[in-house]
């Protein structure tokens, strides 16, 4: 049965505490509100109330078994929801919230498994958007918040994708224009003396390695344990094939034009991302940006550009792995399900 979804139109920049305090006591009673973030929107929901947490899970069709990010506003709620925080964790937090730092902690008792994925750790952050923080603040309530998406679809950085997936399931959405970075936040796993980042984002390795004094290097994944959100499935897809194009940018370049023209011979719709300007062959063609920080505002958006365009196939140039480039490429082969081709 579909739900009557309510939008609410706020302006971010001149917005008013009474806008937002109603929607948090409806969180603290069990209802779902999607409200911006500076780096997603996300899907809110009571994270001590047990009910309310699977609706999260029902509205995404998500798996029970990845887990969710607890979001709080003030550092003293930390005590709600994780046991006492490890003196790099305590840094880390000093240094990067309220940011795009989720931390993974060890959780405490109240915290239900189903909002920890079954798991004994539990992934927090303070968002830096003001709306986010008064809805905190407003429902009185850590607020147990993914990406305001249909599970495995491209995560949200504007109300109107919120919509497009989740109208008709959930009670709110709170409509804030467009969010500032695009991409979800970094995730680091403080539970052990070894620092490790399970997700990359706009917080880069060189900067957390800055505050921690240790080197992080490029992590493995943890088996069949994964504490961080959206790492374990195929993630952030739009509904076509895609093909990341790895190599030399002259090759590159060529192996997608032959790749284009002999896709459309069999009557196929292809698109492209890329990320220098430069001429293309494909009826469909996105350029994400030159610098990263635009490429990561905009790669989601143009992974459901294509949805709506009805592509068939799309080729993506690869980009260097340094910086948020690393963070823009994770979310890209993921959306990939790691189809890579390599050209030497």
């Amino acid at each position: 049965m579909k739900k009557t979804t309510e939008i609410i139109k706020i302006n971010p920049k001149k917005f008013k505490k009474e806008q937002i305090e109603w929607l948090g006591q409806e969180i603290k009673n069990g209802k779902t509100v999607v409200f911006p973030t500076e780096t997603v929107y996300g899907l809110g929901a009571n994270a001590l109330d047990e009910k309310a947490v699977v609706k999260i899970f029902q509205a995404k069709g998500r798996p029970s078994d990845n887990p969710l990010i607890i979001h709080i506003a003030k550092k003293k709620q930390l005590n709600q929801v994780a046991k006492k925080a490890s003196r790099i964790a305590q840094r880390l937090m000093d240094k990067f919230w309220p940011g795009p730092l989720t931390l993974i902690l060890k959780k405490k008792a109240q915290i239900n498994l189903k909002v920890s994925g079954g798991l004994q750790t539990v992934a927090v952050r303070m968002p830096r958007n003001k709306i986010a923080r008064e809805l905190i603040i407003a429902s009185k309530v850590p607020i147990a918040a993914p990406s305001a998406n249909t599970s495995g679809r491209p995560s949200p950085t504007q109300a109107t994708h919120a919509i497009e997936d989740l109208k008709g399931k959930v009670d709110y959405i709170i409509d804030a224009g467009k969010t500032q970075l695009g991409l979800e936040s970094t995730v680091v796993d403080t539970t052990s003396k070894k620092v490790k980042i399970l997700r990359h984002g706009t917080i880069t390795e060189k900067e957390i390695e800055a505050v921690v004094g240790q080197t992080i290097g490029n992590n493995k994944r943890e088996g069949k344990i994964h504490r961080s959100p959206g790492t374990r499935y195929k993630h952030y897809a739009p509904k076509c094939q895609m093909v990341i194009i790895k190599g030399p940018k002259n090759k590159v370049f060529q192996d997608i034009e032959r790749r284009t023209k002999r896709e459309e011979k069999q009557g196929r719709t292809v698109g492209i991302i890329c990320f220098e300007k430069h001429s293309h062959c494909a009826q469909i063609v996105e350029f994400a940006g030159t610098g990263n920080k635009e490429r990561g505002q905009n790669i989601f958006r143009i992974l459901r550009n294509f949805d709506h365009k009805k592509t068939d196939i799309v080729f993506c140039e690869a980009i260097e792995e340094q910086g948020i480039g690393t963070a823009i490429m994770d979310r890209l082969k993921r959306a990939a399900n790691n189809k890579i081709r390599t050209i030497r």
